[in-house]
């Protein structure tokens, strides 16, 4: 039972890794200055997120999809307040002399229904961003997402390319900077 326990641990960790990968990608690009060439050129005026700045979203396009990605990041730092609490409690649990496997599944289901509400809500956020963005820029933004959810749980085991993750700088095709860089 302690190694089926060990296995859904892990399994648990990884999910949520991915889970929080993501929203931190979409949290730091959001909060991350504006680059100097981006600034110099004029590109992207209005646009705050740098994610979508190099996706080189228009202004009435990210006035479209800003009000969504604060909502998402909002609603994502509930969520992950939640499980964080749950998951600290199942590690509590499971270091206590008697385990209590009932409560262990409670703490599981809370932490697996959370990874599914960030799973659902990042879906329905890239859902409205691709019938916003343009082809080209949905392209961008899927490669892009590829590559970080990919490091984050191991670029071969997740659809990656097998490349250690972080090893090269990756551009976005039609990016007209290289803003795109390793990711420690």
């Amino acid at each position: 039972m302690i190694t089926t326990l060990k296995v859904l641990l892990v399994s648990l960790s990884l999910g949520l890794n991915i889970a929080f990968c993501t929203i931190w990608a979409f949290r730091e690009m959001s909060d991350a200055e504006p680059s100097p060439e981006k600034a110099e050129t004029g590109c992207c005026p209005g646009v705050s997120c740098p994610l979508h700045r190099q996706l080189l979203t228009q202004e009435s396009q990210w006035e479209q999809i800003a009000p969504a990605v604060q909502r998402f990041q909002k609603d994502c730092d509930r969520v992950c307040r939640r499980v964080s609490d749950a998951r600290t409690r199942l590690f509590d649990l499971l270091e206590a002399d008697a385990v209590n496997v009932a409560a262990l599944r409670e703490q599981q289901k809370i932490i697996v229904d959370g990874q599914t509400e960030i799973q659902n809500r990042l879906i329905d956020l890239l859902i409205l961003e691709k019938k916003i963005l343009t082809p080209e820029q949905q392209g961008d933004l899927f490669r892009l997402l590829r590559r970080e959810s990919a490091c984050a749980g191991g670029c071969s085991s997740l659809g990656g390319d097998g490349r250690e993750c972080g090893g090269e700088a990756h551009d976005l095709p039609h990016s007209p900077s290289n803003e795109i860089s390793e990711r420690p």
